[in-house]
């Protein structure tokens, strides 16, 4: 693959209109070709780049862009080499998430966890387990729950937005156990089964991973106990109940 700096084409960047002469993209939306969003994350104001490959895979976009630059449909019918001339018009850097009122925190944390759910269910499962950890780290920084704007931390609405806020990191927390489970990596299901818990110890589906990983590992006794919690804090789950009964036949046959 090859990228050739070029000089600018364009006299006046200031007259070309987004949607008519160029396009706006978010680089967190992956509607660009992965080597185009490398590029353009070192890439200066005004510059302009050219990509050739013959490498097609490194020009398809993840998700279907919906502005049709990037479609899957033309590029795939490119057989032995594709090139891109592009030019970076202007760019604009999002605010550090610490810096940002608890509602927009929801709305860009929520924005993250789309993604990666896109990535699981689109079988990309390392950049989904990628995209939940960057969720989880702005909570492990604390990001996430600070108050730089000094809002009323005391209202409802403030507060009704922090549980949700828990809501996500829990979510995205048992989405990396069950990426980890599916890749059999039992201890690592523990530990982030573990995280979950502090926040909510009767997590039930924190308590159901952390309880299958303890049974995948020959842990029956734990795996008893940590189950037998989950049954505790949901009576119901037929899930639970079926791994519960797993864990209390492989003890006796120990």
């Amino acid at each position: 693959m090859e990228v050739k700096y070029e000089d600018p084409r364009f006299d006046d960047l200031s007259e070309l209109k987004v949607g008519v002469d160029c396009h706006k993209y978010d680089l967190e939306e992956y509607y660009l070709p992965p080597v185009l969003r490398r590029v353009l994350k070192t890439s200066k104001e005004g510059e302009v780049f050219q990509i050739r490959t013959s490498r097609r895979e490194k020009v398809l976009p993840t998700f279907s862009d919906p502005a049709g630059i990037f479609s899957r449909e033309i590029l795939e019918g490119y057989t032995k080499e594709v090139t891109l001339t592009i030019c970076l018009i202007a760019f604009e850097q999002k605010d550090y998430l610490f810096k940002s009122l608890i509602a927009e925190k929801q709305a860009r944390l929520n924005f993250l966890k789309g993604q990666a759910t896109a990535f699981f269910k689109a079988g990309n499962l390392r950049k989904a387990l990628k995209l939940y950890l960057k969720v989880h780290s702005y909570f492990r920084t604390k990001d996430a729950r600070n108050n730089f704007q000094k809002e009323d931390d005391t209202a409802e609405a403030y507060q009704s937005i922090a549980r949700e806020l828990d809501a996500v990191n829990q979510a995205c927390l048992t989405n990396v156990c069950v990426i980890h489970g599916k890749r059999k990596e039992w201890r690592e299901v523990i530990r982030y089964a573990d995280e979950a818990l502090l926040t909510e110890p009767c997590h039930v589906k924190a308590l159901y991973h952390k309880g299958r990983a303890l049974l995948e590992l020959t842990e029956y006794q734990q795996a008893i106990e940590v189950l037998g919690k989950a049954i505790e804090c949901d009576p119901s789950n037929t899930e639970v109940k079926r791994e519960l009964a797993r864990a209390e036949t492989a003890l006796k046959g120990y």
